[in-house]
């Protein structure tokens, strides 16, 4: 799941970077941990009930391989999608500077080859690591500024995915010892940026359009005799299956220090299904199928508490199924 309320764990953990720092300091992805939408959107689901029509997961030798992705990250938390992700059958999915919203562009193979390349060439990819920092010994840590933004180049070579990240620019960086390698892989993000550098023969379509998932995963959290008190609308008024929200899908494992009254589930969704329970939590506002997170938190009168849910539309090369999904406090 992408990251519930609480925090999937397809988002990655965080390691906050404090003034005090240790003496060699690596980049950390973030978990993101986004307070649950509280919707007030009073739209009734559709007249007939629905039952859930996605299919049986697709099996993974149909779906297109992992050719690269890069991200930008922080200390602080926050839901993005990737700045560049590219598979093998030449989808280039996009959310740049920090976006929500999901495009989608697609390249030719000769165009997928040259953007491997071009990342390979510079030879920073012979194993995943991070290219750190030591602070210089004549500078004391309390001098540090706080907070800091990182970059994450991952590429398929061979059998293996390689991950290289590194911290960007800041006014501290003269603090700091620097690992070799830093500036050409910011170098080389930079490249993978707006691509305006590759030939027009690359793409088979440059023109950037919504991108429109074909599977959605859905992560249900409930949360049994509680109260919210800001949260008014009932998920009846929202939810399109014959199947109530706590019966949907399958349980998701606990993290033991989970309190016994909250219960977490997903369910994969095909793109139709998807938008049937997107546009009731959208309401009186459009259901935007590319956007990485839609959610709402809602009474849940059949158990006296919440209900939370959360729909996120999978990356093309990103298998259709809950294996993996883990619910942590």
């Amino acid at each position: 799941m992408g990251t519930p309320r609480s925090v999937l764990a397809l988002i990655f953990v965080a390691l906050a970077l404090v003034a005090c720092a240790p003496a060699v300091e690596t980049p950390a992805p973030p978990t993101a941990t986004i307070a649950p939408t509280t919707s007030s959107a009073t739209s009734t689901p559709t007249a007939t009930a629905r039952r859930l029509q996605s299919p049986q997961p697709l099996a993974s030798a149909s779906l297109p391989a992992f050719v690269l992705n890069y991200e930008r990250f922080s200390d602080i938390l926050t839901i993005s999608g990737p700045e560049l992700l590219v598979t093998s059958d030449g989808a280039l999915v996009s959310a740049p500077n920090w976006g929500m919203a999901l495009s989608l562009r697609r390249l030719t193979p000769a165009g997928v080859d040259l953007l491997r390349n071009t990342v390979l060439d510079t030879g920073l990819f012979t194993a995943t690591r991070a290219i750190a920092r030591r602070l210089r010994p004549d500078v004391s840590p309390s001098a540090l500024g706080r907070g800091y933004e990182a970059v994450s180049i991952t590429i398929h070579t061979g059998d293996r995915d390689v991950r290289v990240t590194t911290f960007t620019r800041d006014r501290d960086d003269g603090l700091y010892i620097w690992d070799a390698g830093r500036d050409e892989l910011l170098a080389l993000a930079g490249r993978l940026g707006p691509l305006t550098w590759l030939p027009q023969t690359s793409w088979s379509d440059r023109t950037e359009r919504p991108y429109v998932a074909t599977f959605y995963r859905l992560y249900i959290e409930t949360s049994r005799n509680t109260s919210d008190p800001l949260v008014s609308a009932s998920v009846v008024s929202v939810w399109p299956f014959t199947v109530p929200p706590e019966s949907f899908g399958t349980v998701v494992p606990a993290d033991p220090s989970a309190p016994p009254s909250l219960t977490a589930r997903c369910a994969i969704l095909t793109a139709g299904d998807a938008r049937a329970l997107g546009d009731a939590i959208a309401g009186t506002t459009s259901f935007h199928p590319e956007l990485r997170i839609t959610s709402g938190k809602y009474r849940w009168p059949a158990g006296l508490g919440d209900v939370y849910l959360q729909l996120e539309p999978l990356l093309p090369h990103v298998a259709p199924t809950c294996d993996g999904v883990r619910y942590s406090p």
